[in-house]
């Protein structure tokens, strides 16, 4: 939950995978975080499903490259 919805380091890509979501489901902005996840990893939309996908690999490929410089 942290590293999905809080976890400061993702702010700019949670932004972006938030707002391209919300474009298409606004009624996703009133859903707790809960729901939010059931959501996003239940969906059988492609473009939410690749959406998701995108915003964890960008993720993981940002962390990958904090911590190799450290």
């Amino acid at each position: 939950m942290h590293f999905l919805f809080s976890c400061q380091l993702y702010n700019s890509l949670r932004l972006k995978f938030f707002n391209d979501i919300t474009d298409k489901y606004s009624l996703l902005k009133e859903l707790d975080i809960n729901a939010k996840v059931l959501f996003l990893f239940n969906s059988i939309d492609p473009f939410v499903c690749t959406s998701s996908a995108g915003f964890v690999f960008q993720a993981m490929l940002l962390r990958q490259e904090i911590s190799s410089t450290k």
